[in-house]
């Protein structure tokens, strides 16, 4: 646990206002008890209001009189929060904040092909999997039973995620991991990046992931989905079960993908989307929609 007091070290820019303690790090929206955030837009106030986990807050000066909560809270002003908040990550991931250390465990009957490359701590793997050629499983990767891993897939590596200030530009340490639940296929040359705080990129018991499948930090998917070929999923994205995510499509960031949902080919999808919905085009649409809208124009 820290105090909010001791990030003046860090960033001596920093104002505290009130002090207070955090023990974990994340967005507005992430749900961890005792957590460190930041706000520097009056456009995420609800999300900040609607979450009771936050108990230490980074933010500008002219947004105070809108910190309103019945609860104790460190508040620190500073003129880049967003900025300021991933300088401070940074520092905590290379001090040692999040980490546990542990040897890589590999269970009985797994197969590693000799030219897979798995790290020699911190990765977990469990009986009757399958690693092919040229596999690398990156440090916080956990591996559940009777997964198969195709060509050239990196799993657990980080992802492209950047902070501007000005002339500035920071690359954002991910500390966290990724979690393959039990009888996941992945075919050959897919991405999965791990989580960027204390969390996982987590893919659902025998969901099935095709070749050249880019899967970004933090996204969740359920049970029994199929993801064909050149998906594309960005960041925090959470897909249901049973989900269809057609050839060539792209799901935005923070999106959710309703159980049952069914993605067309070549979708861009920036909205949620129901249980049980099928949607199509760019930006996507209902099915039937998108469909009455060819005809006018055909």
């Amino acid at each position: 646990m820290m105090k909010v007091s001791e990030l003046t070290s860090i960033v001596r820019s920093l104002d505290v206002i009130s002090e207070g303690t955090f023990h974990s790090l994340g967005n507005l929206y992430h749900n961890k008890v005792g957590m460190l955030s930041y706000l520097d837009s009056e456009k995420y106030l609800h999300e900040f209001l609607e979450n009771p986990n936050i108990s230490a807050l980074i933010t500008k000066r002219e947004l105070i009189p809108f910190i309103t909560v019945d609860r104790p809270l460190g508040l620190i002003i500073s003129d880049n929060p967003r900025f300021d908040f991933f300088l401070i990550h940074n520092n905590l991931a290379r001090n040692g904040f999040y980490s546990t250390e542990f040897d890589t465990q590999i269970g009985s009957n797994t197969n590693v092909h000799p030219t897979a490359y798995i790290a020699k701590s911190n990765v977990k793997i469990g009986d009757n999997c399958n690693i092919g050629p040229h596999v690398s499983i990156l440090e916080g990767t956990t591996i559940e039973n009777n997964v198969i891993i195709g060509p050239g897939t990196s799993v657990g590596h980080e992802g492209p995620e950047y902070k501007r200030s000005g002339n500035k530009m920071l690359h954002v340490t991910h500390v966290g991991g990724v979690h393959i639940h039990d009888d996941v296929e992945i075919h050959a040359n897919c991405c999965i990046a791990k989580g960027i705080f204390d969390d996982d990129t987590e893919i659902g018991e025998s969901t099935k992931l095709g070749s050249l499948v880019c899967i970004s930090h933090g996204v969740r998917i359920g049970k029994q989905c199929l993801i064909v070929s050149s998906v594309m999923i960005a960041g925090s994205t959470t897909i249901g079960d049973n989900v269809w995510i057609g050839p060539g499509s792209t799901i935005s960031s923070r999106v959710k993908l309703g159980s049952n949902a069914y993605i067309t080919i070549g979708s861009v999808v920036t909205k949620d989307v129901l249980p049980s919905q099928q949607v199509t085009g760019n930006f996507a649409i209902d099915h039937k929609k998108f469909l009455d809208f060819i005809r006018t124009i055909r």
